[in-house]
């Protein structure tokens, strides 16, 4: 009996997956002079995007904070939750490391709110971990995505570690640059933002299957495309912070509160022994009251039209220009929207020729921006809607580019050729 316990238990430890991720190095033994590392450089960089009162407001011990990005590894073990994957289509397939930022986002307001500071520090780094990871192209891939996993994974994250083992870095601080802009934004929402742009590439940033693929760090492109990753992870996350600050109201809550501990033992159906997790809440206090705005909603989007048509034929702009409508049952604007662009009749309809990504406007109209249209092609627009809480559903439409017009150019060239002959037999005849 013996020998089977050790057999299965050897079993496990050969079939887990590997999972890796920015590197935080190495274990800390003391929470107040934590290793450093990757996990750290971007956090630290964030913070340093934020007005120094807002910094000082929501991180209170720094180290701390540093010391929580080792959490999402080390502490609370949840490996299995570091990805966000999006099918080819562009529709979200699993969301697990933009639920877990949320989570500990909403731990971090909590014990903010109840004085507990030391607490806060920690949380603000777990949430960063689980944010930052997405910048790393294997976290979007796996053997679930139509990508499949990537196979540069470790190899990508030891070579940026041996060059974040500081706040400076050589190699790296050339990218990090802010974007002049603090707006707020959820833990959630910047997940699946850069999960997103991770994924399909946007600008500097080659998609998942292209960085891997082309992995080498002598390949400029190959390089610049993780320093724009990097940027991108930064900016997003300062994003968050500045939110943070932003939901955090002090002095409203003066009575600190002890968090209460509970155990959890959760069974998985795979090969994965059952694991023992514990997570720490904060009670509710009679001295603060906390109201989380959630809409149950989701928006509607509707009438697609191309240059004013619905699935024009024969379409002579090459720019054209895309409409819709949006509505919500409960009256929320359209905060976001997002349109995508391809060849018909591509595998998995992959829009190949235009994938902005989500932009944040109000707009239910834009042109178009992708490679250039062809003449006689059919392509597929998709566009949809977000109301600050829930995406709505794709709505499709098809449109068609006129063909070469050759019979009217054969019809024009026969005109001209009548034209001349007339004319010389005119000529002819004055003679």
């Amino acid at each position: 009996m013996l020998c089977l316990a050790c057999l299965l238990v050897l079993f496990l430890a050969v079939s887990a997956p590997p999972v890796a991720a920015w590197n935080n190095g190495g274990y800390s033994t003391d929470p107040y002079n934590p290793k450093y590392g990757t996990h750290d450089y971007l956090l630290e960089h964030a913070l340093n995007m934020l007005p120094s009162a807002e910094r000082s407001t929501i991180i209170h011990n720094l180290p701390l904070a540093l010391y929580g990005t080792e959490l999402p590894d080390n502490g609370i073990g949840d490996k299995t939750k570091h990805h966000v994957y999006y099918r080819s289509t562009g529709q979200l397939q699993d969301n697990a490391s933009a639920d877990r930022a949320q989570q500990e986002y909403n731990l971090a307001l909590s014990y903010l709110e109840n004085g507990d500071y030391d607490n806060a520090d920690e949380q603000i780094g777990a949430m960063s971990h689980y944010i930052t990871d997405l910048a790393v192209f294997a976290h979007v891939m796996g053997a679930s995505t139509n990508w499949g996993a990537g196979v540069h994974h470790e190899s990508y994250e030891d070579y940026v570690q041996n060059r974040t083992t500081i706040y400076t870095s050589p190699v790296f601080d050339r990218y990090i640059v802010y974007d002049g802009s603090l707006t707020g934004m959820s833990a959630y929402d910047v997940a699946i933002n850069l999960a997103y742009t991770i994924t399909f590439g946007s600008g500097d940033v080659e998609n998942c299957t292209w960085m891997d693929s082309n992995y080498g760090w002598s390949n400029t492109t190959f390089k610049d495309s993780c320093g724009a990753s990097m940027d991108l992870a930064v900016n997003y996350l300062a994003e968050v912070l500045h939110q943070l600050y932003l939901d955090y109201s002090p002095g409203t809550t003066t009575t600190p509160t002890t968090p209460v501990t509970t155990t959890t033992t959760t069974t998985s159906t795979s090969t994965v022994p059952t694991v023992t997790i514990t997570t720490t809440t904060v009670p509710t206090t009679t001295t603060t009251t906390t109201t989380v705005t959630t809409a149950s909603s989701v928006p509607s989007t509707s009438n697609l039209l191309t240059d004013g048509q619905t699935n024009p034929t024969n379409l002579t702009d090459f720019t054209p220009t895309f409409s819709w409508s949006y509505s919500d049952p409960d009256n929320y604007p359209q905060t976001q929207w997002q349109i995508q662009v391809g060849e018909f009749g591509t595998p998995a309809g992959l829009p190949n020729m235009w994938n902005p990504g989500p932009a944040s406007s109000s707009n239910t109209s834009t042109t178009y921006a992708g490679s250039a249209l062809s003449a006689g092609v059919t392509y597929f627009v998709q566009v949809r809607t977000y109301n600050g809480y829930n995406w709505s559903d794709w709505v499709f439409g098809t449109f068609e580019m006129a063909g070469t017009p050759w019979a009217w150019i054969g019809v024009g060239i026969a005109i001209v050729v009548v034209i001349a002959v007339v004319a010389l037999v005119l000529t002819r005849k004055g003679k």
